[in-house]
C-alpha cells in the first residue's frame, strides 16, 4: 500500500514536472512567435521600402530612355541643320554675296578650296555622329545596370517574403504542438 502511494505520488511529482516543463516551452513558443510577427512585420517595411525603391527605379528606368531617345533625335537633327548654315555662311563669304546656286561656278582654286571644307565638314560630322553613338551607347548600358538592379530588389523582396513565411509557419507549428502536448497531460492527470 505504501509502495503504492509512493508510486503514485513519484507518478504526480513527474506530471507536475512535465506540467511546468511544457508549460515553460509554451511560453518560450509564444515568445517565438511574438519575436517571429515582430521580425515579419519588420520584414513587411523592408519590403515597402525594397518596392518603393523598385518603382523609382523603374520610373528612372523609363525617363533615361525617353530622354536619351529625346536627347539622341535632338542632336541628330541639330547637327546637320547646323553644318548646313555653317556652309551656307562660308561659300556666302568667298563670294562676298548671299549663297546662292550661281556661286558653285567659281574658279579651279576655289573649288580646291570649297572641296577640302567639304572634306572637313565630312570628316567633324563623322566624329559628332561617334561621339552621339558612344553616349547613346552609355546610356544604353546605364539602363541595362538600373533593370539589373530593379531585378536584384525584385529577387531580394522575394528572400525577405519566404523568409519570414517559413519562420513565421515554424513558429506556429511549435506553439501548436506543445499547446497539444500541454493539452493531454492536463487530460490524463
Amino acid at each position: 500500500m505504501f509502495r503504492f502511494l509512493e508510486t503514485s505520488a513519484s507518478s504526480v511529482e513527474q506530471c507536475k514536472a512535465k506540467v511546468a516543463s511544457l508549460t515553460a516551452q509554451l511560453q518560450i513558443a509564444e515568445h517565438t512567435d511574438a519575436f517571429t510577427k515582430l521580425q515579419l512585420e519588420s520584414a513587411d517595411g523592408t519590403i515597402a521600402d525594397l518596392k518603393k525603391d523598385l518603382t523609382n527605379l523603374h520610373q528612372e528606368v523609363a525617363s533615361s530612355k525617353l530622354e536619351g531617345t529625346k536627347e539622341a533625335k535632338a542632336q541628330v537633327e541639330a547637327e546637320p541643320q547646323l553644318q548646313i548654315q555653317h556652309s551656307h555662311k562660308e561659300a556666302a563669304a568667298d563670294k562676298g554675296a548671299p549663297f546662292s546656286s550661281s556661286n558653285l561656278r567659281c574658279s579651279p582654286q576655289r573649288l580646291h578650296r570649297r572641296s577640302s571644307k567639304l572634306q572637313l565638314e565630312l570628316q567633324t560630322q563623322t566624329a559628332a555622329a561617334a561621339r552621339y553613338r558612344t553616349a547613346w551607347e552609355a546610356e544604353l548600358q546605364r539602363v541595362a545596370d538600373l533593370e539589373m538592379q530593379a531585378q536584384q530588389l525584385n529577387d531580394e523582396i522575394d528572400r525577405y517574403k519566404h523568409t519570414a513565411e517559413k519562420a513565421q509557419a515554424a513558429a506556429r507549428l511549435e506553439l501548436a504542438q506543445v499547446k497539444k502536448e500541454l493539452l493531454l497531460l492536463q487530460l490524463n492527470k
